[in-house]
């Protein structure tokens, strides 16, 4: 009996140890799950001028020929999530020779990567080979002056101009181009100004200046098209010119010539009123020789990507 009690009480004893155990006792140290390691990287840096140091805002930046990102403000650029190995980065602005980098990524790291960039910006002054004005009732490509409206009788008068653009390199691209007039005088003095489109005279017709008048280009041949063929499919540019404030310079933007070209004859350009009008404003020509600084111009400015 007494054995009995002894074991019984043993029993009970182990059963409430592993009751506990279960309920309120020691809770088995856990195994950590272990972070997982960085399966891609990063890059950033600064975009900066060759030469000054300059940070570069506004700079593309695509990375394998993919979607592009733009340097900030301070130049300061960053791609994340690049796998491991190496990765093309191509920089370009306009003005700036275009860098392209092969940049290695490591997993797990932020890599610092500098760019500095070359200005190939030039510009240049082109002068005017050939300059006259056409119209119904009168052309002069010899007067010291050129003009554009109403010029003579009411009748509708255009200007011809042609520069050369050779001393462009073949593969620069051309940011700006402006036409520089200076205005000699305007009739009346105040007014509507004149709107205007430029646009570039046509393959084969080319024009001399002793010679051109509205129905003629040279001796023995016509126009195409009376009053100057130009072609009305590729607008240049437009604008308009105020009446009065004279004695002073006047831009035309011709940039868009300069594509033209590439393809087509350069046999210059006309500027042309796009309605009609009773004023006119006069310009001096190339021919005027008081003062060779206000003969008209073309100011180009390009960069080799």
């Amino acid at each position: 009996m007494k054995r009995f009690t002894i074991l019984g009480i043993l029993i009970i004893f182990v059963a409430l140890l592993a009751i506990g155990g279960c309920v309120g006792g020691v809770t088995p140290p856990t195994t950590p799950t272990p972070t997982p390691a960085p399966s891609t990287g990063s890059v950033h840096g600064i975009v900066q001028e060759k030469g000054t140091g300059t940070p570069l805002s506004g700079v593309s930046i695509t990375v394998d020929g993919g979607s592009a990102i733009t340097s900030g403000s301070d130049g300061s650029y960053r791609v994340t999530g690049l796998t491991p190995g190496y990765h093309t980065l191509v920089f370009t602005k306009e003005g700036y020779k275009t860098r392209t980098e092969s940049i290695e990524i490591v997993a797990g790291q932020d890599k610092e990567y500098k760019v500095e960039m070359e200005n190939t910006t030039a510009t240049i002054q082109i002068e005017i080979s050939q300059d006259a004005y056409i119209s119904e009732s009168g052309s002069n490509g010899t007067s010291p002056t050129i003009a554009i409206g109403a010029y003579v009788s009411g009748a509708d008068t255009r200007m011809l101009f042609q520069f050369t653009h050779t001393s462009i390199p073949a593969d620069a691209k051309v940011i700006s181009a402006k036409l520089k007039l200076y205005k000699r005088l305007t009739l009346p003095i105040s007014g509507y100004p004149i709107p205007y489109a430029v646009y570039p005279i046509i393959n084969s017709e080319d024009w001399d200046e002793s010679v051109v008048t509205w129905l003629w280009r040279k001796t023995g041949f016509p126009w195409f098209t009376p009053g100057g063929s130009f072609d009305d499919t590729y607008e240049i540019s437009t604008g308009s010119f105020p009446l009065g404030s004279i004695l002073q310079w006047e831009e035309v933007d011709v940039a868009k010539a300069f594509e033209y070209w590439k393809t087509h004859d350069n046999n210059g350009i006309m500027v042309k009123t796009t309605q009609s009008t009773s004023a006119y404003v006069a310009f001096y020509s190339k021919e005027y020789k008081v003062d060779t600084q206000l003969q008209p111009y073309v100011e180009v400015t390009y960069y080799i990507p």
